[in-house]
């Protein structure tokens, strides 16, 4: 989950259900630790929380490991991670074993002071035994690593490594971290990686825009999507799986931030959601699936103009993709500011915990997200919606849509504000009457314009852009 930050590609079309606006909220606050963090991770048992990040020892900075008792914060271990040559990168991710015996650390980066230098990045993956944090396993010969995962039986990890043009995706086998399988990956850096749910997909994403899935055991490509670019939608940073394994998400680094939920089995997009803070602003976003996988959780940071750093923990309903809650970050600087990290805890239903400012920070929700619920994603066949063409339009464009059942439906246009520029349809529908909308462009301004669509059993929302 390595911060990344450049790519340029433009992209025009989205689908996606539409999100509403919630107000900023304080979380209810268990406890905080300032620990360097940069990730977290529960343990399976909820017991633990294990962070992840960077120790400063003027000249040095070199990465650290964390166990705190879930409950109350209680400091019961602690590691600084050290190889043969010396220092080694601040850790960048963590993960546990299935049992929750063994945590595995990914290394990257180290920031040293002037008086020492350190201009090489200084790699390591290591694995530890908990709480105590003894050392099991490590290595220092590979290229800095950005995000580890354990396969669902333990016996490998996954990690995905950056710098040196290295960008490649490789499994380890968990006891010895001898090299299993070596993937091409991504182009220069992949950012962030996860097993599925069942053990036979990697997810991988990267500098080359793509969230990426692997057939497990024998590497090879299974499809790709493409989320975005630094300038649009942000370079994919983060990557998870529902608990179900059905879908996956992607977020990213730069601009125009959004966050995606993509259907594992075809490839298409079922949401793609709107994760910017404010206008012109840029920065990054991880994310994660509530236990239950009723919410897509997002962890924000970014650089608003004139209002410097800003964080908060947003929590998208993955029925329809609205805003269901939003914690915001507040305090003097440098408290407030970026999450880094998300992790839930099994156990307890309402608490996770974040990582913002270098603190761990465990905090309760009223939002239910661990009891198992019935359904927890929108299902594309209630309905049919063409592409819109042109896309982008200069005077009007043109969509097809027709529904499964007899409901009533209602079509508007809004604006990138969210005003309502245009009521394009109101009625009822029958099976498979196919009806067009059409949006006018006389009269708007040029730019990015949103149609809703909404029936009494789906919601979805296609983006266009508007070029006089």
């Amino acid at each position: 989950m390595r911060p990344s930050w450049m790519s340029c590609v433009f992209v025009f079309f989205h689908l996606t259900a539409t999100t509403l606006n919630a107000q900023p909220v304080q979380p209810t606050v268990v406890w905080v630790r300032p620990a360097g963090a940069y990730s977290v991770a529960f343990s399976p048992d909820g017991r633990y929380v294990v962070s992840g990040g960077l120790q400063t020892r003027n000249p040095f900075s070199f990465g650290r490991v964390d166990v705190w008792a879930a409950g109350d914060g209680a400091q019961l271990g602690h590691a600084e991670t050290h190889g043969p040559t010396g220092v080694i990168g601040y850790t960048d991710d963590v993960a546990f074993s299935p049992d929750g015996t063994t945590l595995a650390t990914a290394n990257g980066t180290a920031y040293c002071g002037p008086e020492g230098g350190c201009s090489a990045d200084r790699p390591g993956l290591f694995t530890w035994t908990v709480p105590q944090l003894v050392p099991l396993a490590g290595r220092t010969d590979l290229s800095p690593a950005s995000g580890i995962d354990y396969s669902r039986d333990g016996s490998r990890l996954a990690v995905s490594y950056y710098y040196d043009n290295d960008g490649r995706v490789r499994t380890h086998d968990a006891s010895t971290l001898a090299t299993v399988l070596d993937l091409p990956g991504h182009t220069y850096s992949a950012n962030d990686i996860a097993y599925s749910p069942d053990g036979n997909l990697i997810a991988s994403v990267g500098d080359d825009g793509n969230l990426s899935l692997w057939n497990a055991q024998s590497g090879t490509l299974v499809r790709s999507m493409f989320h975005g670019t630094y300038l649009e939608g942000g370079e994919p940073i983060s990557v998870a799986f529902s608990p179900d394994g059905q879908f996956v998400a992607s977020s990213g680094d730069g601009y125009e931030l959004r966050a995606k939920v993509w259907r594992v089995s075809n490839g298409t997009l079922i949401h793609d959601l709107d994760a910017t803070l404010g206008p012109n602003s840029y920065g990054r976003v991880v994310v994660a699936f509530s236990p239950n996988g009723a919410y897509l959780v997002g962890g924000l940071q970014q650089y608003v103009p004139g209002d410097e750093w800003r964080g908060s923990v947003r929590f998208w309903n993955t029925v329809d993709g609205s805003i269901a809650l939003e914690y915001a970050e507040t305090g003097p600087p440098p408290y407030y500011g970026g999450v880094t990290s998300l992790a839930f805890s099994s156990s307890q239903n309402n608490l996770f915990a974040y990582t913002v400012a270098g603190a761990v920070k465990v905090v309760t929700t009223p939002l239910n997200m661990a009891s198992p619920i019935a359904s927890v994603v929108p299902n594309e066949m209630e309905y049919r919606l063409s592409p819109a063409y042109p896309n982008p339009f200069s005077s009007r464009t043109l969509m097809k849509f027709s529904v499964a059942k007899t409901q009533r439906v209602e079509a508007d246009a809004f604006d990138a504000q969210g005003r309502r520029v245009a009521a394009l349809f109101k009625g009822s529908l029958s099976p498979g009457a196919e009806h067009t909308l059409a949006v006018d462009g006389a009269g708007l301004p040029s730019g990015r314009y949103h149609v809703r669509i909404r029936g009494e059993y789906f919601l979805a929302r296609r983006e266009v852009t508007l070029i006089k």
